[in-house]
C-alpha cells in the first residue's frame, strides 16, 4: 500500500480488473505472418482505507501491445520483427519516507529474431531484444535490460 515502510512487500487486500484484450494474426502468405494484440485493461485498488483506493494498481499500464512480422524465407531462415508497448504506470519511490507516487512513461521496445532448423530435430537461433536500447522503467529506479542479445541451440528428441 501507498507510504508503507520498512522493506518489505505490501499487496493489495482487494483489487478488480476490467477491459478488453483484443488479438489477431493473419497468414499473408504461406510464409508471411503478421500478428498483433491489444489490451486495455483497468486494474483498481478497491481495499477498504487503503491510500490507493480507487487508483490504478502500480506497474500495470492500462494500456500494452505487441505486433511482429515474421517471414520465412525460401532456405528456412525464420525472421521476425516484432514491437511492445507498454503505456504509462504508477509506482513509488520508496527512497523517501513517506513513500510517494511516481508516474512512469509508456515505452516502446524493438526486438528482432532469427532462427533456422539444421534439421528435423535441431535448430539454432538468435534474438536481439530492446534493439535500439531504449531507457525504460517498469519499476521506479529498477533496472531494466537495455540492448541485449541472445543466441542458442533447440533440440528435439
Amino acid at each position: 500500500t501507498f507510504g508503507t515502510s520498512g522493506g518489505y512487500y505490501d499487496n493489495l487486500d482487494v483489487a478488480k480488473a476490467d477491459g478488453v484484450e483484443l488479438q489477431a494474426a493473419v497468414s499473408v502468405t504461406r510464409d508471411l505472418l503478421l500478428s498483433a494484440n491489444y489490451s486495455h485493461v483497468r486494474t483498481l485498488d478497491e481495499t477498504p482505507g487503503s491510500a490507493t483506493y480507487g487508483m490504478q494498481a502500480y506497474q500495470r499500464p492500462e494500456d500494452a501491445a505487441n505486433a511482429s512480422i515474421s517471414y520465412t524465407w525460401p532456405d528456412r531462415l525464420n525472421t521476425t520483427v516484432a514491437a511492445r508497448f507498454s503505456g504509462y504506470s504508477t509506482s513509488e519511490n520508496f527512497n523517501i519516507y513517506p513513500a510517494q507516487l511516481v508516474h512512469l512513461g509508456g515505452y516502446t521496445l524493438l526486438n528482432l529474431r532469427v532462427s533456422y532448423p539444421v534439421s528435423d530435430n535441431l535448430e539454432v537461433y538468435g534474438r536481439i531484444d530492446n534493439a535500439t536500447d531504449k531507457w525504460y522503467e517498469t519499476v521506479y529506479q529498477f533496472g531494466t535490460w537495455g540492448r541485449t542479445a541472445f543466441v542458442g541451440v533447440r533440440a528435439r528428441l
